[in-house]
């Protein structure tokens, strides 16, 4: 926790002298010659009332993520996009504001001044920094599954972590050749280990560690920390490996606060109630344009898995050639029911899921938490994939922690795969696991920024 609070911070203030070092060059360069004092003045008022803003848009549009190597891969597009919206925020309040100002010319080349300096902060500066500022102790790694690798190959390639992992124990596919207790604590001597990285599950780890541990003459043995909740911090999702009964007994019992169960009720009431008189705008309008487009009824009805497996019924806008509620097939390859041309636009918008806040009202589904699963593929799915039930555990949202995470091929709005569907399932458990108000809130500000990347 505190070197995202540190990442967080060095991040949030490298940003804002960009955005100030942006102003004074763009200056500099629409006048040709330094600004003097007044004219930076002028300028410099609104900017820094602008910049609350800015980095509100920065954290929507994900530039404020764990800065693992999936989220610098899209870097470079999200400060882009982040600035556009930045520049039409600042035209409109340029206009709506009594600033004294309206220095169109001077958005324009700050556009392009800005994006130059974040995008070399963010990529060149800001790495140096982070990885300069300390010498990365050495790890080991006790673990097993593509989870464990996964986990190897983020640390040993990704500098903002102060260790790397030296050596990989993986018990359940090397069984013959992992050390016992003796040679454990050899190796660790050897090769400097300052920090053991092991998931407790395994029974491996159970019994070698607990021999090594308990040994008094082991003097100076390094600290251990749980690859469960390393994991979880770097990729913000649980490891599937890692789920065993203790797991599911504490996260999956009812442990949410009064003050957050009330809180999320009342959210969920007004939120819904006002997307619902939105919708009733502009119902006339999309039920025409579905009937002109292809045919069948305007809205369907699904049979869904509520909270604790109770059977629900939800209505949405149709958005396919046939109607969904009667097909059990849900991949690409597995159907012919196709998305028409106006329920493409639906589904990227999400106009087709606010009925469901009739759902929300009576109580059946929270506009935070999983997606709740048609009843077909949700019988299917927990067949295949381990402790799938378990999201059932909690209300089942319109948005939630996977919808707002999950990298999806270019086209494609929610898992395709049963592979994708397993990868959501750690989000959706992560979100079981840390349910609160803050990461609610968290979750509508992203979706903010996941339902206009779509449009």
């Amino acid at each position: 926790m505190r070197e995202r609070t540190r990442e967080l911070g060095l991040l949030i203030i490298g940003d804002v002298f960009c955005f100030i070092a942006a102003l004074y060059i763009t200056l500099a360069a629409r006048y040709l010659a330094l600004p003097s004092q007044e004219l930076l003045r002028i300028h410099l008022i609104p900017f820094l009332i602008f910049t609350g803003l800015w980095i509100l848009v920065f954290f929507i549009s994900g530039l404020y993520d764990k800065q693992t190597r999936v989220a610098r891969l899209h870097m470079m597009g999200r400060i882009v996009y982040a600035q556009f919206v930045n520049i039409l925020i600042a035209l409109v309040l340029f206009f709506v504001l009594p600033f004294g100002i309206s220095p169109k010319t001077n958005l324009l080349i700050y556009l392009f001044v800005s994006i130059a300096l974040i995008s070399a902060w963010r990529t060149y500066l800001y790495p140096w920094l982070d990885g300069a500022r300390r010498k990365r102790m050495s790890a080991l790694l006790i673990a097993s599954g593509t989870e464990a690798h996964e986990l190897l190959h983020e640390i040993n390639e990704n500098n903002r972590f102060n260790y790397r992992i030296v050596h990989h124990i993986d018990p359940e596919n090397s069984m013959r050749d992992v050390p016992g207790a003796p040679q454990l604590q050899k190796m660790i001597s050897q090769k400097n280990i300052d920090l053991i990285i092991v998931n407790t599950s395994l029974l491996y780890a159970q019994h070698t560690l607990t021999l090594l541990y308990s040994d008094l003459a082991a003097q100076g043995l390094p600290p251990m920390r749980d690859f469960k909740t390393v994991y979880e911090e770097t990729f913000d999702r649980v490891p599937l490996a890692t789920v065993e009964r203790d797991w599911i007994t504490y996260h999956c019992a009812d442990r949410d606060s009064l003050m957050y169960t009330v809180s999320k009720r009342l959210i969920d009431i007004v939120g819904s109630s006002i997307l619902l008189l939105f919708f009733a705008l502009l119902l006339p309008f999309i039920a025409l344009a579905i009937k002109l487009d292809s045919k069948g009824p305007v809205f369907i009805t699904q049979d869904r898995i509520g909270k604790n497996g109770r059977r629900l019924r939800v209505w949405k806008l149709r958005t396919m050639t046939q109607s969904e509620s009667t097909s059990g097939l849900f991949f690409k390859e597995n159907t012919t029911n196709v998305v028409t041309r106006v329920g493409k636009y639906l589904r990227a918008s999400s106009l087709d899921e606010v009925p469901q806040c009739w759902n929300i009202i009576l109580g059946d589904l929270s506009l935070i938490g999983p997606r709740s699963h048609i009843l077909a593929q949700a019988e299917r799915l927990a067949k295949i994939i381990p402790h799938y039930k378990l999201r059932t555990t909690v209300t089942p949202g319109i948005t939630g922690w996977a919808q707002t995470h999950q990298f999806y091929e270019p086209g494609n709005i929610s898992p395709q795969s049963n592979e994708e569907t397993c990868l959501c399932f750690t989000y959706d458990l992560y979100y079981i696991t840390h349910r609160s108000l803050m990461l609610d809130i968290e979750i509508a500000l992203r979706t903010i920024k996941t339902v206009i990347s779509r449009i």
